[in-house]
Order: structure tokens, then C-alpha cells, then sequence
């Protein structure tokens, strides 16, 4: 199965999960990064009102893809914009979408159910969901959380 990770990260531990994720998985690993800058109030509101923001184009094949896994923090209790933002501006049709939230603890529901609904939109499945939090969290124990989420997607 082709796989890909995604993901968008303010602070860094996103990424650092994100990348320890693709290392497991054998999967190229791709950043979301903004097109122009915006303040992390400006991403909130714009999160919370349900508006995209600009992306930079993102060099991903999707030919051939069959699942998708999305790491992103989640930001009272949404995910981060940047995120929601890919997944309603991408080719997601048919594939499966699995989701690795970073957080400083809290409930998924939210984060949850805002990811379903767009990607039953976009006609795609959404697979495995978890989350590691990132609160006080050392480099090895995010490479770990990334590692137990890798073998749950290997089956």
C-alpha cells in the first residue's frame, strides 16, 4: 500500500512525530507550509470560523496513492487550519485517510468529527485516529507514540 505523510507543524513537535512516522512506514514525508505568513491568532479564527487558508504547493504524486496519514496539532479542539485546509483542497477520492494528532491532551470528538465530515465530502475513508500529547513530551517518547501508530497502520 502507497503511503504518504503529511503534515503541518507550528512549533515542531508535529513534525518530529511526523517524520519519525514516515521512517516507520517506508513513506515519503511532506510539510504543509502557508503560502504567505499568518499569526497563530489568525490561523485560530480562521479555524474556528471554518475558513481555508493558502497553501505553497505541495510536491506529492498522488498517482498511485492509497492511503494518506495526516499529522497535525489540534488547537482548541479543532485541528490546526493548515490542515483542514489540505484536506478539503485535495484529491482525497477513494483514498484512505488516517489521522495523528498532537496535543496537550483534551478530547478528540471535535478534532474527529471536523476531519470525517470533510472527508466524507471528499469521498474518502478515514482510517486509524489517534493522538500523542506533546505536553512536556521528550523527542524519544514522540518517536515512540509515532512507532506504536506505525504498527497499528501496518495491521
Amino acid at each position: 500500500m502507497k503511503t504518504a505523510v503529511v503534515y503541518y507543524s507550528r512549533f515542531g513537535s508535529t513534525a518530529k512525530v511526523a517524520r519519525a512516522l514516515g521512517k516507520a512506514l517506508g513513506a515519503e514525508v511532506h510539510p504543509l507550509e502557508l503560502a504567505q505568513r499568518c499569526s497563530i491568532l489568525g490561523l485560530m479564527i480562521r479555524t474556528a470560523l471554518g475558513k481555508s487558508v493558502r497553501l505553497a504547493p505541495l510536491k506529492l504524486d498522488w498517482q498511485g496513492l492509497d492511503r494518506l496519514v495526516l499529522c497535525a496539532p489540534i488547537w482548541g479542539g479543532l485541528p490546526a487550519n493548515p490542515a483542514l485546509s489540505f484536506l478539503r483542497a485535495s484529491p482525497l477520492k477513494g483514498k484512505v485517510v488516517a489521522i495523528l494528532f498532537t496535543c496537550g491532551g483534551g478530547s478528540l470528538a471535535q478534532a474527529k468529527t471536523r476531519v470525517a465530515g470533510i472527508l466524507a465530502e471528499q469521498g474518502a475513508q478515514l482510517g486509524p485516529v489517534e493522538a500523542v500529547n506533546t505536553r512536556k513530551a521528550r523527542d524519544a517518547d514522540l518517536e515512540a507514540k509515532a512507532l506504536a501508530f506505525a504498527n497499528v497502520l501496518k495491521g
